[in-house]
C-alpha cells in the first residue's frame, strides 16, 4: 500500500467531513448513553446538619433529615454507606433575626471520597428557615404522673433528681417558661416502688434544648393505703367475773376507731371488735371503777376508744334473784 504524505492524508480526513463528525458524535452519544444505562441508583436519608451564628437558633420546625440520592457504578454506590455524604445548609452569614433561605450542600467522606464517577442529589435543594435570639434558662422539673396504683395501693411520696434544669431555646418559647413538665410515668397497677429515667415532653415548635440533662430522676414510693373507720355501738363485755356477782348498773355501749389498710378494713367487720372489762377484780358487793381496754383484729391499729372507764354496781348474785 503506498505511502500516503501529508497533505493527502489531510485531503483524506477532510474528505466527506460533515459525514465524519456526525459519526463520531452519533458513537459518542450510544456510549453515554451505554454509560448512563449501565448506572446504578440508590436512595438513603442522613441527617441535616444546620450551621447557624452561635447567638441565634431555630424558632420553628424544620426537616431533620435530607433524601440524597447517588448514581454511580454499582461496586463504587453500594460501597457507600449513608454517613459518607454529610449534607448541611449554612445559615453562618445571618446575624439577626428573621426568615432566611440557604442551599442543601453535601460534603464527601469516607468511602465516598474516591470514587471517579458519583452522581450526587440532595431534596430539598433549599431550606427555609425562621431564626430567633437564643435564650438559657434554670425551670422546675414537674412529673407527669399518670394512671393509679394497684387496688389498695398508693404513690406516697415522690423525688425528682434534679428538681431543676437549664434549657436553652428561641426567646419565644423561653421567656415565659416557668416549668417543664416530664414524659408520662405510668403507675397504672403497681404494687411497688419506682424508679425510673424519664424525659421531657415538649412540643415540636418549642425548639427547646437540654444542654445538661436529657432525663431526669423519678423516685415514686408506692405503699399500702392507709385508711381510718370508727365502729359504733359495740357492747362492753365484762370478762372473769366470778359467778357469785351480777352487774345490777345498765352497761352502754362503746365506739372503736382505728386504722389499717384498705384491704383489710374491707375485710372486718363490727364482730370482730369489742370492748371489755377485766371481772377479776371484783370481790365483793359494790360499786367499781374499771379501765375498759379494746379487742381487735392484729393488723388493725387502735387510735382511740370510748369509753375509756366505766363505773359498775355490782350486787351478790342471791340479791339480784330474790329481787
Amino acid at each position: 500500500m503506498p505511502q500516503l504524505n501529508p497533505r493527502q492524508l489531510l485531503e483524506r480526513l477532510a474528505h466527506n467531513w460533515p459525514v465524519k463528525v456526525l459519526s463520531l458524535a452519533l458513537a459518542v452519544l450510544l456510549f453515554l448513553f451505554y454509560r448512563i444505562s449501565s448506572l446504578e441508583e440508590r436512595f438513603f436519608s442522613v441527617p441535616l446538619e444546620l450551621r447557624i451564628s452561635e447567638n441565634l437558633v431555630p424558632a420553628g420546625p424544620y426537616p431533620r433529615n435530607a433524601r440524597v440520592t447517588i448514581r454511580g457504578d454499582q461496586d463504587a454506590v453500594f460501597n457507600i454507606m449513608e454517613d459518607d455524604i454529610q449534607v448541611f445548609a449554612d445559615f453562618s452569614d445571618f446575624r439577626r433575626e428573621g426568615v432566611f433561605r440557604a442551599p442543601l450542600q453535601y460534603h464527601r467522606q469516607g468511602s465516598a471520597l474516591n470514587v471517579d464517577y458519583l452522581e450526587i442529589s440532595v431534596e430539598p435543594a433549599e431550606l427555609r428557615l425562621e431564626l430567633e435570639e437564643k435564650r438559657e434558662k434554670l425551670v422546675d422539673v414537674v412529673p407527669n404522673i399518670v394512671g393509679y396504683p394497684a387496688r389498695g395501693y398508693e404513690l406516697g411520696q415522690y423525688f425528682v433528681s434534679p428538681e431543676k434544669i437549664r434549657i436553652e431555646g428561641p426567646k419565644s418559647s423561653v421567656e415565659d417558661l416557668r416549668s417543664l413538665m416530664t414524659n408520662p410515668i405510668d403507675l397504672t397497677n403497681l404494687r411497688s416502688s419506682i424508679s425510673i429515667k424519664v424525659g421531657f415532653e415538649t412540643a415540636p415548635e418549642d425548639m427547646l434544648r437540654f444542654p445538661d440533662y436529657k432525663e431526669v430522676e423519678f423516685r415514686g414510693i408506692i405503699q399500702e393505703t392507709r385508711l381510718i373507720r370508727t365502729f359504733e355501738n359495740i357492747d362492753i363485755l365484762v370478762m372473769d367475773m366470778d359467778d357469785e356477782f351480777r352487774i345490777s348498773s345498765e352497761l352502754p355501749s362503746g365506739s372503736i376507731k382505728f386504722q389499717g389498710t384498705q384491704l383489710i378494713l374491707e375485710s372486718v367487720n363490727p364482730e370482730d371488735f369489742s370492748l371489755v372489762i377485766d371481772g377479776s377484780f371484783i370481790s365483793s358487793p359494790g360499786t367499781y371503777r374499771l379501765a375498759v381496754e379494746a379487742e381487735v383484729p392484729s393488723d388493725v391499729l387502735i387510735l382511740n376508744y370510748e369509753p375509756e372507764e366505766i363505773s359498775l354496781r355490782v350486787e351478790a348474785a342471791e340479791e339480784a334473784e330474790g329481787l
